[in-house]
């Protein structure tokens, strides 16, 4: 017989535990313990539900209750039933104190990263109560002991982790798939809007238009193929077969009056449609994991119609509370030097990226990011381009040999606390009997040990997410998995989604590079040559880790710059182990390797000191550089020398 548990554990019933839990009862009261009749009255009990195949652990208690009540040991009873009550209230304080936390907006990690408005409505509450009563039954059920003791003392952070049981996808970037039947801008940007708000359904993260320029651009030309159509029927005239050099609006007096007009009324569509679209996909600011779109490099006059009304209509996403991750894709011999085809497209993107630091530049020319097959066909460019999702970079895949990012993404993302490593680490070394000249030495050795391990149990809990999220059926996922996801029209409804979800990448996020080398050497990256030796050999460490269990379990292991759990780990270590200098006195960890915020120094220093991290942070990295300190376009242009991916301005 098995007896379900209060959280839904289930587990082989056992008459001795009935009899402990009966003489501590009887520890309680004057008479003492009465050892043979808590096992005379477990031996009832065990006879009389022995015929059931199940029992809940309440039941169990009650005929405790019952047979006490029924013998001479009536003050055992009365001792029984108070504790149980005690018990009770105790378990509900643990669930009550969370849920105050959340009613009184009370814990900075709970308020991301300290804004007192994080829960501004209801449905926001519901949404808080909803994740925190989850995580037990995650903890009990889903997490392995090594995984949930890792969570627990702060090592490690299962990020989404209340979606756990929903076997959702964290992030995902959409192709252009869904639009093959629209006839105009405004069908295609409403398939878009309405696919996003399925696709929400389904992630617990964020999701990327990896190529919208060129995603659009077809439905540019065929609004105005309308427009043109009507007006020819109108004057009675033939505009067949003739298309504009560019769309621009103008109100200027051109020599051929009626071609404009139906040029300016397909910009003030592609303009207002693209105004809902960038609406919709927009989250508050307070959004850790925002939505995103990439564009850029679409030379043909409707993808530059695209890109010049985004960017126009992005200056008024500025100051807004609702907002969205733009990606210029930068590439040499497109949109880079003043002879390029969507070089003043490129100007204009620079003006903007100074205003809003949702801005990134994104840069195809990178090493890593470059793509052979990118010269095949302008028509095809954009599948094998890189594409992020927020910070995320998703492009290579061990089941292919073409770099790509359009129908795939991030399956689960869980985020490593370095600081806290160093830290223990530390405190072990101190505790040695050694002298000065070894001590440096063994604190590396015993850092290194422990990142190790702890990286091992990040990489396992992934692998144990992985495996209970593929065995989603397509149905489950029937969004994503229509055809958008890679290989994903082969399943069936009833199908699980293991041999499509490989194609997925699975993310580890660092936290606090810079802290740890605080810890560890005294100085971070940017103040001492040694640190930034130091801080490589981790970062490739922490690399060669994950190439390991890519190749021994064949899937998609990432490395990435995390910037969503530097507030919850900070005040979990602060509490643990007091204000240190440098590393607990401040609101939040750096993320991933950045140079802390409050370091002086020249941005191409910054971004020299930074560039090295970005090849080895192959599932995504920023260098965030002051922007009343730059020159953007020497910046920019710094990006191919160091060899840096992805920047932004603050």
């Amino acid at each position: 017989m098995q007896v379900v548990k209060r959280d839904g554990r289930v587990m082989e019933f056992c008459k001795d535990r009935i009899i402990d839990a009966i003489i501590k009862a009887m520890q309680q009261t004057p008479e003492g313990i009465d050892r043979e009749l808590a096992e005379k009255i477990a031996v009832s009990i065990e006879n009389q539900v022995e015929s059931r195949e199940e029992i809940s652990v309440y039941e169990l208690q009650d005929l405790v209750e019952k047979k006490l009540m029924a013998s001479s040991r009536k003050d055992v009873a009365t001792s029984y039933i108070t504790y149980r009550y005690i018990r009770d209230i105790a378990r509900k304080s643990r669930t009550k104190d969370v849920f105050l936390d959340i009613i009184t907006s009370k814990s900075n990690y709970m308020l991301r990263r300290g804004d007192n408005n994080y829960y501004k409505t209801p449905s926001d509450m519901l949404d808080k109560f909803a994740a925190e009563a989850m995580k037990p039954y995650v903890d009990t059920f889903l997490l392995s002991k090594d995984a949930r003791d890792a969570e627990k003392f702060g090592y490690i952070d299962i990020i989404s982790k209340y979606f756990y049981p929903t076997k959702s996808i964290h992030s995902f970037q959409i192709g252009s798939e869904i639009l093959k039947e629209c006839k105009n801008i405004e069908e295609a940007v409403n398939c878009l809007c309405v696919f996003t708000r399925k696709v929400r359904k389904e992630i617990d993260g964020n999701y990327a238009l990896p190529a919208i320029d060129y995603m659009l651009a077809p439905f540019v030309r065929k609004t105005y193929e309308e427009e043109i159509s009507a007006l020819s029927a109108l004057l009675n005239l033939n505009y067949e077969n003739s298309y504009p050099k560019e769309y621009v609006y103008s109100e200027e007096e051109m020599i051929d009056k009626n071609r404009q007009f139906a040029i300016n009324k397909t910009v003030v569509r592609v303009k207002n449609s693209l105004k809902i679209l960038l609406e919709i996909i927009s989250r508050t600011k307070e959004t850790v994991l925002l939505n995103s779109i990439n564009y850029g490099t679409d030379t043909s006059p409707e993808g530059r119609c695209v890109i010049r009304e985004i960017l126009n209509l992005g200056f008024d996403f500025v100051n807004r509370e609702n907002v969205f991750i733009q990606t210029w894709k930068k590439k040499n011999g497109v949109n880079y030097s003043a002879g390029d085809m969507n070089y003043d497209l490129y100007v204009l993107a620079l003006r903007l990226a100074f205003e809003n630091p949702f801005f990134h530049f994104l840069n195809l020319d990178a090493t890593f990011n470059e793509n052979s097959k990118w010269k095949e066909g302008e028509k095809e460019r954009e599948y094998y381009e890189c594409s992020n999702i927020g910070d995320s970079r998703v492009y290579e895949d061990v089941y292919s040999e073409v770099k790509y990012s359009y129908g795939r993404g991030v399956i689960a993302s869980v985020s490593l606390n370095l600081p806290k490593i160093a830290i223990e680490s530390l405190i072990n070394t101190k505790d040695m009997d050694i002298g000065r000249e070894e001590e440096f030495r063994t604190l590396k050795d015993k850092f290194m040990d422990h990142l190790k391990d702890d990286v091992h149990i990040a990489v396992n809990s992934l692998l144990e997410r992985f495996s209970f999220q593929a065995t989603a059926v397509k149905r489950q996922l029937s969004s994503i998995m229509s055809g958008i996801w890679i290989e994903s029209e082969k399943l069936n409804d009833n199908n699980t989604i293991e041999d499509v979800l490989k194609h997925g990448l699975l993310e580890l996020g660092v936290v606090g590079l810079s802290e740890c080398l605080i810890v560890l050497t005294g100085k971070h990256q940017g103040e001492s040559k040694a640190s930034q030796e130091l801080g490589l050999e981790i970062a490739k460490e922490i690399r060669k880790l994950l190439e390991e269990v890519s190749k021994e379990h064949h899937l998609n292991f990432s490395l990435k710059q995390a910037c969503d759990m530097d507030s919850k780990f900070i005040e979990k270590d602060r509490m643990l182990y007091g204000t240190i200098k440098g590393v607990t006195d401040k609101a939040a960890y750096t993320c991933g390797f950045s140079i802390p915020s409050d370091f002086e120094c020249l941005a191409e220093t910054k971004l020299e000191i930074e560039a090295p991290y970005h090849k080895l942070f192959d599932g995504g990295a920023r260098t965030v550089l002051k922007k009343e300190k730059v020159e953007a376009e020497k910046i920019i242009r710094l990006m191919d020398q160091y060899d840096v991916g992805c920047i932004s301005f603050k």
